[in-house]
C-alpha cells in the first residue's frame, strides 16, 4: 500500500521540491498553499501524514493540529517551522505539546526528513 502525505506550505517552489523527492522516495504527494483547504483535502485524499508549516495564513499550525487530530486522530503531524516573532524552536515545543509527532526547523536537509518518515510510518 502506498503512504500518503499531504504538505501543507506558502510556498509553492518548497512544495514542489518536497513533492518530487517524497515521489521519488514512492509516495502519494498531495500539496497545498492554503490552510483552510486541509480538512477537504483529508477527507477527498485521507493522508497517512501531514506536514504542516506552523505559520501560516489564516488557519495557524497550532489550529490545524487541534483539526486534524480531531477529525482523524490516527494521522501522524509533522510541524515545520522556519520561526517569526519568537525563536522557531518555541514554537515547535508548543507545537509538540499539542500533538506533533515530529517537528523541524527550516531550513532542513530533505534526506533527514526522508528518514524521519520511515521512523514515523
Amino acid at each position: 500500500m502506498q503512504r500518503k502525505i499531504l504538505i501543507v506550505d506558502r510556498s509553492e517552489m518548497f512544495l514542489e521540491r518536497l513533492k518530487m523527492r517524497f515521489e521519488q522516495e514512492g509516495y502519494l504527494v498531495q500539496t497545498t498553499t492554503t490552510s483552510s483547504k486541509i480538512l477537504e483535502a483529508m477527507e477527498k485524499f485521507h493522508p497517512d501524514i501531514v506536514m504542516i508549516e506552523v505559520l501560516m495564513p489564516g488557519i495557524d499550525g497550532f489550529e490545524m493540529i487541534k483539526l486534524l487530530k480531531w477529525h482523524r486522530q490516527s494521522v501522524k503531524i509533522i510541524a515545520m517551522t522556519s520561526g517569526g516573532r519568537i525563536n522557531a524552536v518555541e514554537y515547535l515545543e508548543a507545537i509538540r505539546l499539542l500533538g506533533a509527532d515530529f517537528t523541524l526547523k527550516k531550513p532542513f536537509r530533505e534526506e533527514y526528513l526522508v528518514n524521519a518518515l520511515k521512523v514515523i510510518l
